[in-house]
């Protein structure tokens, strides 16, 4: 009789063995966040850039440490972490100074990731570092705090002062700056620092403040500092980094305030700040009325050329940069706002605005200081503050009007042609060769005079057929420009005008333009 054959059993099919993706830059690592499911480190990392960032996206991770660490430098900025729906495990030893180690100067922020398969210290801060930490499933004698808190403050203060101020005086008036306290991995809301309990750098900077020039201050507390909604500790805060001061001198009533900028990996976007008085005086003429709505410039070669952007007009949007400027006043809103960024493009830039104010018979162009910013945003050349000089664009005097003959005139006889009359004689205009045509002129009387138009005026304001025209007076012939005259701000005060940055584009623009907008204010 045949045996019958046992049956056979199917294999049991194995799950695959993880690939591990392997970086060893900070780079390969923040590159692979989204794109790989197991990375693991094969050197110790450096940051020092001031903003990269690790997430996970869309992608669970599984991050083995490997015996490394990531050390964050001062000026570097890195941000970590998953999220619930793509969850980040720190596996594997972190060596024995911790997987993260934060020194003075540097700041990490650590949320929604879990290290409680890590075998050894997640982060160590040193005095001066700043930590954040949120949503960390890790044990308490994982993470190491630094002992004193840490006084954080996100953007420097601002001020535009007159010129002609004393230090003593200029000390007086300069503004609280508002920092944030770091302490044992939380950030306070914002807490104002008293002006006076900080030394600032005014004598070094001397010389550029009393010649009008742009000055970023900076200071360090002289004593202790503590007061309400301080967190509680016996220990002095130590500054992540000095507390500064933008200082704009008003020379003639105009300034661009603070320029926050903002780095990630898809561009650079910045925020700005613009003073402008309500109504100026320029020398010799009389008070004006109203201020016109603003226009920002931007140079991206020096100042050789330069790209506007005027308020009430559609923004300029390329594939390397947008910029749109608004000034709704007649919405009730008396603070102008632009938003200036660029995709994937670090460039040096010059920046600048005007506004141009309607008086009795003149126009007055104000123009707020220029900035050149490096592509990390830091001023290259302070230059002078406040105006960089204003034009003045007068309006024609108007004819005198006809003699009226009370008389009856005399009857004309045309004349009879006569082939032996001489030819007409054109008459040369002073400055003119004979040889050139005659000069034909307007028959309109409120048209302007030949003003050449400012380089970024292509065409003569409407304003300027809207005013009575006014003789001027006799030591101020009529002309199309005046070089800097000196302007008085005699009514309202400066408007701060603050510029944000819009959640996305509205209006039309090319899918991928929109995207790197997007991905840009995340």
């Amino acid at each position: 009789m045949e045996e019958e054959n046992p049956p056979i059993q199917a294999e049991e099919e194995l799950p695959e063995p993880p690939v591990w993706i392997e970086v060893s830059t900070i780079e390969e690592l923040c590159t692979a966040g989204g794109r790989a499911d197991h990375i693991r480190l094969t050197a110790d990392l450096t940051v020092s850039d001031p903003d990269l960032q690790f997430y996970t996206f869309w992608t669970p991770t599984t991050l083995d440490m490997n015996g490394h660490h990531i050390q964050i430098e001062e000026g570097g900025w890195l941000s970590f972490g998953g999220n619930t729906l793509s969850p980040l495990v720190m596996v594997g030893h972190s060596g024995e100074e911790g997987a993260f180690q934060v020194l003075p100067g540097g700041r990490l922020d650590l949320e929604d990731l879990d290290a409680s398969q890590l075998t050894g210290l997640l982060a160590r801060q040193a005095e001066g570092g700043c930590l954040v930490v949120s949503e960390v499933t890790a044990q308490p004698e994982q993470i190491a705090y630094a002992q004193a808190p840490v006084l954080y403050q996100l953007r420097a203060s601002f001020a535009a002062l007159p010129l002609g101020l004393s230090p003593e005086e200029l000390a007086a008036q300069l503004p609280d700056p508002e920092v944030f306290v770091n302490y044992q991995g939380q950030m306070s809301s914002m807490l104002s620092v008293p002006a006076g309990r900080l030394s600032w750098d005014i004598q070094e900077n001397w010389e550029d403040i009393s010649a009008g020039r742009r000055t970023v201050l900076h200071a360090r507390p002289n004593g202790p500092i503590s007061g309400e909604g301080w967190p509680e500790s016996e220990l002095t805060p130590i500054l992540f980094a000095p507390v500064t001061c933008e200082l704009a001198i008003l020379v003639d009533g105009a300034a661009i305030g603070q320029i926050i900028d903002h780095h990630t990996t898809y561009g650079s976007s910045y925020e700005l700040y613009f003073l402008f008085p309500d109504r100026v005086r320029p020398e010799g003429l009389p008070l004006s009325e109203e201020r016109g709505p603003a226009c920002l410039e931007f140079s991206l070669n020096g100042g050789e050329t330069w790209l506007s952007v005027a308020a009430g007009e559609e923004g300029l949007e390329t594939n390397l940069l947008y910029a749109e400027l608004y000034d709704e006043r007649d919405k009730g809103s008396q603070e102008p706002y632009a938003q200036l960024g660029f995709y994937q493009m670090n460039v040096t830039f010059s920046v600048r605005a005007w506004a141009d104010y309607q008086g009795e018979g003149y126009t007055f162009r104000l123009y707020t200081d220029t900035l050149t910013l490096s592509p990390e945003g830091v001023h290259i050349d302070p230059g002078i503050g406040g105006s960089r000089g204003g034009t003045v664009d007068l309006l024609p005097t108007p004819p005198d009007p006809p003699i009226t003959e009370t008389a009856p005139p005399e009857p004309v006889t045309a004349p009879t042609e006569d082939s032996n009359s001489p030819e007409p004689v054109s008459l040369p205009v002073e400055g003119q060769e004979a040889s050139d045509p005659p000069v034909e002129r307007s028959e309109s009387p409120n048209e302007p005079a030949d003003l050449a138009p400012h380089p970024a005026q292509t065409t003569p304001p409407d304003s300027q057929t809207q005013h009575t025209a006014v003789a001027p007076s006799p030591e101020k012939q009529p002309a199309s420009t005046l070089p800097s005259p000196t302007v008085q701000v005699l009514a309202g005060t400066a408007v701060t005008v603050t510029l944000v940055t819009a959640a996305a584009a509205t209006k039309p623009a090319a899918l991928l333009n929109w995207l790197r907008r997007l991905f840009h204010k995340l």
